[in-house]
């Protein structure tokens, strides 16, 4: 026989072969003569039996080799291209019954260490998965040629976890493995020799790289920048997937939160990166206190999760999308009372320890057009003021009052005093409202203090002169005539003269310069029981003279009932009215305590004003228009207050597991409902284990009201019935406010699982007359998985005999029985009767069973034969 050779068929992925043929060239045409299965008969002829093994092993290589390296230089087989050799045609036959797939022909065995560069420029598109923080990300490369053919594509030098697969028309996909390697034709066809020496020689160069070792199907080289991954296979479509490490954060806690900025590892990059951090060092219970913003695309950026994780009251998690992990970063920035916020109100910076108390730490400065929001404690009505210690930074600034967020004009600071208090009454405000817009306009301000609302004339609680004395041309101190108006009273010419800024007037004289004029004041509220220690006391007032022919003025207070008064001012005044009310913190003059302007007794607090005449003709008169105290207190902590539950919502139980009953409550406290730390739930029936669960904010109504959904989960085997519920609000101080009026009903679950035996119980081979034959694969063990407690029912039916139905063995001839042994004796069963298994009671809980036993009483005289009862007469258990 002449030189043949052999070929694989790869159909549906499995290997068919060897096939073998000859070629012949005629014609200038080379023809392939398909020859069979079985190997063709080489040359004849004898060797000595000693060499025979290494001279068969030369010639086959010898054969080989040559008709490779026709192959190779002839073109042999197609590949959809032009073949090297354009003078040779290659013809392949098919085998009979088989439809060759061309391209999956595989050349022998021989492996090629050397392919064209791929000329095709594939579609590659890659596909992120969702990137989050130290975690790894997973990636997918999907490649697309418009041929069959190789493929190469580059990924991340860092990839790890590489998986190739191919992909076919439905999508299915293969994993690309090693143990695919082979050769195709068409990659035989495309075998570069190299031109710089002989074919030959570059051919069995060729030939002992294969015994050398195979290529791999799929290929991953590194240079310093990528990976590069090569797949030997051909497929129009394949699909790469791998691993790379996750994008990383870096964390600096700030004055008011913290500082997270995200970045990739070097030579990646992510988009849409799920970034978390943990906030429960900022104390926050408020979600709404949380902002987060970008300092890369200078927005603020919504939170996409906050939680308490561990349901202690204080948010622990916060997550966010970032756009990518390129230095991107967040700002976390918990508001609290005073923010600085720009034109637009847009959040600018947290100022509230800035504010928050006269301390010479002044806020940033607050330009033209900006606003400052601030939010008291309490809500402020028409009759509050807003009071504010500023200095001013630029121009001839104004302040303008508005409601949060709203372009409603509510009051104005039109005439700022440097370094001072300033105070302006919400007297347009028309409803109650604790956060309030102050509009910079016209020049720049900083902030030293924002008062929150006092005890003052008008305030809440209202604090002013309750007694009033005047002294005209008299003995210093004698305060011995009535004042001008009435005390208390309201602001008015027939009342209160001194409480308001309205040029209705107190008006004393001196006629000689011996004599004084002059109004004392004792101001307290014996209303207000809940002050609990004073913080800030400030006096208030407005004077001026009819000549300047004065002397020895003062304004002077005391805490001690009058005999030790210490001074606020000794400078007389001019004589006309003060450009606004001065107001003087006088806290630090006196010690002062609840009782000098609270409570229902105590020494009150006093304030004087004197002068008298320096020279000259004629009477002086001191003119006042203001005098009164302003008062900052705290109150002892309030305990919260339950102000509803529920209803409740009846549930049942779920068989074998938790069922949660979920209700609302409100919650309200006089200090907040930040105040209000935990809220839990109880569920209580006498002689089970008490429920409880954890009651979660889930919305405020106001600034002291709140929104909670209670959960409380019930085990499946709690008993059925009506339960109590207990509902207690804590708050910071632990005070506590508690409600049982509402209660929970839990329904019944009759619910049961037979564990064994697994199949139908049987008894032994009988014979008729027998009597008292128990069971040989007994008990069933029930097992409750509801919360019913009692006994269990059991309806039997006659056994049917499966030959001759005719015949049965009657139910009545069995009994069932709680305990092994005994169950002879037992309850006797009825054909179609639900009957109660003496003595049983299945109990409630975990695992809960009860076994039943049973026992063929006798056997009646019925031939020999299968008996069952089945279908629909097939025994039941109940409960």
């Amino acid at each position: 026989m002449g030189n043949f050779y052999k070929r694989y068929i790869y159909k549906n992925g499995v290997k068919h072969g060897p096939y073998y043929y000859s070629n012949k060239k005629v014609d200038g045409k080379v023809i392939s003569t398909y020859l069979g299965t079985d190997e063709p008969t080489r040359f004849n002829f004898k060797v000595n039996p000693n060499n025979k093994k290494i001279v068969i092993a030369f010639l086959s290589l010898v054969s080989v080799a040559l008709a490779i390296y026709v192959v190779m230089n002839l073109g042999l087989f197609g590949t959809g291209k032009s073949i090297v050799d354009s003078g040779a045609t290659g013809i392949i036959g098919s085998v009979p019954g088989e439809e060759i797939n061309e391209p999956n022909l595989s050349v022998g065995d021989i492996a090629v260490d050397k392919i064209k560069e791929i000329e095709e420029v594939p579609e590659v598109i890659t596909e992120q998965k969702q990137a989050i923080i130290n975690s790894e990300v997973e990636w997918s490369k999907e490649i697309k040629l418009k041929k069959e053919g190789p493929a190469k594509v580059q990924i991340p030098i860092q990839a790890t976890d590489i998986v190739v697969y191919s992909v076919d028309e439905q999508g299915n996909k293969e994993e690309v493995s090693d143990t695919n390697i082979g050769v195709t034709a068409q990659a035989s066809s495309e075998i570069v020799l190299d031109e710089k020496e002989p074919a030959i020689i570059s051919f069995f160069k060729k030939i002992f790289n294969f015994f050398k070792g195979t290529g791999n199907v799929v290929t991953i080289s590194e240079t310093e920048e990528f990976k590069e991954v090569i797949i030997n296979e051909n497929k129009n479509k394949y699909e790469i997937q791998y691993k790379t490490p996750g994008p990383i954060v870096t964390e600096e806690e700030t004055n008011n939160g913290k500082k997270v900025t995200v970045s990739s590892p070097p030579g990646l990059q992510y988009n849409d990166v799920t970034v978390y951090t943990n906030i429960e060092s900022l104390g926050i219970s408020d979600a709404g206190s949380i902002i987060i913003y970008s300092v890369n695309q200078e927005e603020y950026v919504e939170y996409t999760n906050i939680d308490d994780t561990n349901e202690d009251g204080i948010l622990d998690y916060l997550e966010w999308v970032s756009p990518d992990a390129n230095n991107q970063t967040f700002e976390i920035i918990v508001i609290t009372k005073a923010e600085h916020l720009g034109q637009n109100r847009e959040f600018i910076s947290d100022i509230y320890n800035e504010v928050k108390e006269l301390d010479n730490i002044w806020s940033e400065e607050i330009p033209d057009m900006h606003y400052v929001r601030v939010t008291f404690e309490k809500n402020l009505t028409q009759e509050n003021d807003i009071t504010i210690f500023v200095k001013i930074g630029r121009g001839n600034p104004k302040i303008e009052v508005y409601e949060e967020n709203s372009d409603i004009k509510l009051a104005e600071f039109s005439s700022l005093v440097d370094n001072e208090y300033n105070t302006i009454y919400l007297t347009n405000l028309q409803n109650e409202q604790d956060t309030f817009d102050l509009k910079i306009v016209g020049g720049s301000v900083f902030f030293d203090h924002v008062v929150d609302p006092v005890a003052q004339p008008g305030g809440t609680p209202d604090l002013r002169a309750q007694v009033c004395w005047g002294e005209d041309n008299a003995a210093q101190g004698s305060f011995a005539v009535a004042c001008d108006g009435i005390y208390p009273g309201a602001c008015a010419s027939a009342g209160d003269r001194l409480s308001c800024n309205d040029n209705v007037l107190e008006t004393h004289t001196s006629s000689t310069t011996s004599n004084w004029g002059g109004i004392r004041i004792q101001s307290y509220n014996s209303a207000v029981t809940d002050c609990q220690s004073i913080t800030q006391v400030r006096l208030c007032y407005e004077w001026w003279t009819s000549n300047l022919r004065v002397t020895q003025c003062d304004i002077s207070i005391d805490a001690n009932g009058g005999a030790s008064y210490t001074a606020v001012t000794t400078i007389c005044p001019g004589t006309s009215a003060n450009s606004g009310v001065t107001c003087v913190d006088v806290t630090s003059l006196e010690s002062w305590n609840c009782e000098n302007f609270f409570g229902s007794s105590g020494t009150r607090t006093l304030a004087k004003s004197e002068f008298r005449k320096s020279s000259g003709g004629g009477t002086r008169e001191m003119t006042w228009d203001v005098l009164y105290f302003d008062v900052t207190y705290t109150v002892p902590n309030q305990p919260p207050v339950i102000d509803s539950v529920g209803p409740v919502p009846s549930v049942g139980p779920l068989e074998g597991t938790t069922r949660p009953a979920i209700f609302n409550i409100q919650v309200s406290d006089p200090d907040g409902f930040a105040d209000v730390t935990s809220v839990n739930a109880e569920f209580s029936l006498i002689g089970e284990p008490t429920r409880s669960g954890a009651c979660l904010f889930d919305s405020n109504i106001d600034a002291d009201t709140a929104i909670y959904i209670c959960t409380v989960n019930m085990q499946y085997y709690d008993k059925n019935g009506v339960w109590s519920v207990l509902v207690t609000a804590t708050d910071t101080q632990s005070q506590q406010d508690t409600d049982n009026t509402q209660t929970f009903t839990y329904q019944l679950l009759k619910a049961i699982v037979i564990n064994q035996p697994t199949g139908a119980l049987n008894w032994p081979t009988l014979n008729p007359g027998t009597i008292s034959i128990p069971s040989n694969n007994d008990p069933n063990t029930i097992e409750n998985t509801g919360n019913y407690e009692g006994p269990i029912f059991i309806t039997a039916y006659n056994l049917i005999g499966n030959t001759n139905p005719a015949e049965n063995i009657p139910a009545s001839n069995f009994r069932a029985g709680i305990t092994l042994d005994l169950e002879c004796t037992a309850t006797q069963l009825q054909d179609g009767i639900s009957v109660s298994i003496t003595g049983s009671n299945l109990p409630r809980g975990v695992g809960a069973t009860e076994d039943i036993y049973y026992c063929l009483t006798s056997v009646p005289y019925v031939s020999s034969q299968s008996y069952s009862a089945n279908g629909a007469n097939s025994w039941r258990i109940e409960i």
